[in-house]
């Protein structure tokens, strides 16, 4: 066996190199990571005998070779796709948890991915790969990854990728300024720990310090949302700006898309600086699940072809209309349950950039308007790198399209709706109004012969809005009722008989005041609940049988409706 020297080096006999060890010295192993370090000279590779490993389990180490006799343990590497840090071999199995390990896609049996250990436990994917072959015969192909293997990343035995990437991804960075790049795990995990603004600068600090390694190149995806944080102007907030309360929130159980909200009423900061950074987050997660699903079919994309893809196929997908809760949806075909789904449609769009979206619904007549605030050119210039002329064609395009996409959450709400009113406003700058953009009505007879707008939806749908009668598009936008001005009835206005007597109330005064009534009746149950409960436990038991017999009680009449605090024995 090997004489152990010391300081993770082994001496290797002439007759063990002859007979009983395998190795290899690779080229461009490990590349400087700043003058004489490693030394020019250094050579790397992996070797195999003379040095203990667990029995039965034909591993190998990943050394750097001093001399002919001398060589430098600097980790050990079992078959089952793991690699572990040491300085001596290992007589049994590593009690110490795995520093980089290979693992294939679920399902897959030739696409992988390469992870490192994180400074918290957590696995960090550093690169893809495809597996060729079985056995002895395995060939492996590294994929695009933020570190330039130098073209030695292809066809590779397991030796050989399990070497090279360990002295890649987790010695290397040891060596000095060098460190592992800010991957797409990073930027998640940065958002969901640290308060937004400081996050969006902690994202552009990391990204850019990629650049002082010349062989290190940040993932194109995290590139892209550093270089759109900096054009939103984040590095470069006034102080009265940094008073935002900017809140990130993922609609999970919806689009699962991001939505940012300033909290700070009194705050500075424009309202089109927290669409941009919306916007660039939300760019930023569905190029990265677009790319992820293309590679694990096998497919090559570019970014900018993915980017392009998302926005024009974004009022293309088949929207579910069902709320993610436990609300009643109302009567079938009922003006509640049309709602429902309205709203529910309006939350499951997974957009890239945002569109805010107001309706007013009148299912006796057939009709819902929409009224939708949309990025304006200067964002689309902005994040896509468009010159006024193509921003504008692009931002008309992405309204319309979106338009038709609402257009089809409301017919297919209800089929009592016959005609869908649109109403669209580019979002206004520097406390500006909100720009006219276009208005435009679609019947259900055009909408059904049309298979849904689907075609449209897809592609450019400007022919579909040139082609509509004069009195449906572009109506002069001073005769179209805004929402925010719809009528308020008269407070003191009497009910109908069949509503004064469903309500138990005679005017809408009465109906407001017996509304709020029953609310702070409900609040002073759960308070009294909440404060006489004896542990956590008592007081969620306590919260939920209100909730139930506040349902329970929902279908009587609400002037014969009373909540009561649940008995002891709920308790």
């Amino acid at each position: 066996m090997a004489e152990y020297l010391g300081d993770g080096i082994y001496r290797v006999g002439k007759a063990e190199r002859l007979w009983s060890c395998r190795k290899a010295v690779m080229d461009d192993a490990i590349d400087q990571v700043e003058p004489g370090i490693p030394p020019a000279d250094a050579r790397f590779g992996w070797f195999k005998g003379a040095i203990p490993t667990p029995s039965n389990e034909g591993g190998f180490y990943v050394v750097e070779f001093l001399d002919d006799q001398k060589i430098r343990v600097l980790a050990y590497v079992d078959m089952y796709g793991r690699a572990f840090t040491t300085e001596t071999g290992f007589e049994r199995p590593p009690a110490q948890p795995q520093d980089l390990f290979i693992a294939l896609a679920e399902g897959s049996s030739s696409n992988g991915t390469i992870f490192v250990r994180g400074e918290d436990g957590s696995p960090i994917a550093c690169a893809p790969f495809t597996k060729s072959g079985s056995g002895q015969n395995a060939k492996y192909t590294i994929g695009e990854t933020w570190y330039d293997f130098k073209g030695h990343g292809k066809r590779l035995h397991y030796y050989d990728l399990m070497t090279r990437a360990y002295l890649a991804f987790v010695y290397r960075p040891t060596l000095g300024k060098a460190t592992l790049p800010f991957g797409i795990d990073e930027v998640y995990r940065v958002l969901t720990q640290d308060e937004l603004l400081p996050a969006l600068k902690t994202v552009i600090e990391r990204a850019n310090k990629v650049e002082t390694d010349h062989l290190v190149t940040a993932h194109p995806v995290v590139s892209k949302l550093s270089d759109r944080l900096i054009a939103a102007g984040i590095p470069d907030l006034a102080a009265e700006d940094e008073d935002a309360e900017l809140r990130l929130i993922r609609t999970a159980q919806y689009a699962n898309t991001f939505f940012v909200r300033d909290m700070n009423e009194s705050s500075t900061l424009p309202e089109t600086t927290i669409w941009e950074i919306e916007a660039a987050l939300n760019l930023f997660s569905l190029t990265e699940s677009l790319l992820q699903a293309l590679q694990s079919k096998g497919e090559l994309a570019s970014l900018a072809g993915c980017e392009a893809y998302l926005l024009e196929t974004a009022a293309g997908q088949s929207i579910e209309l069902e709320l993610a809760s436990e609300l009643a949806v109302g009567k079938p075909a009922g003006q509640w349950q049309a709602r429902s789904h309205i709203a529910a449609g309006i939350e499951n769009m997974a957009l890239p950039l945002r569109v805010e979206a107001r309706f007013r619904l009148d299912l006796p007549a057939g009709q819902v308007k929409f009224e939708m605030r949309v990025p304006d050119a200067s964002m689309m210039a902005s994040l896509f790198d468009k010159s006024e002329g193509e921003a504008a064609v692009l931002a008309e395009r992405y309204a319309q399209q979106v338009g038709l996409l609402l257009v089809d959450i409301a017919m297919r709400s209800s089929a009592r709706i016959e005609r869908v009113d649109l109403v669209a406003r580019t979002i206004g700058r520097n406390g500006s109004e909100d720009v006219d953009l276009f208005s435009a009505s679609f019947d259900r007879d055009l909408y059904e012969r049309s298979n849904g707008f689907l075609e449209e939806r897809k592609g450019d749908p400007s022919t579909l809005y040139e082609s509509l009668p004069d009195q449906a598009i572009r109506a002069n936008f001073t005769e179209a009722a805004s929402l925010s001005a719809t009528p308020q009835p008269d407070p003191h206005a009497e009910l109908s008989p069949e509503v004064a007597a469903a309500c138990g109330a005679k005017t809408y005064r009465d109906l407001e005041i017996f509304f709020n009534a029953e609310l702070r009746s409900t609040a002073e149950c759960l308070a009294d609940a909440i404060a006489a409960a004896a542990d956590t436990s008592s007081a969620v038991a306590s919260v939920r049988q209100i909730e139930a017999d506040t349902l329970a009680h929902d279908s009587n009449p609400p002037h014969r409706r009373s909540v009561h605090p649940p008995s002891a024995s709920a308790r």
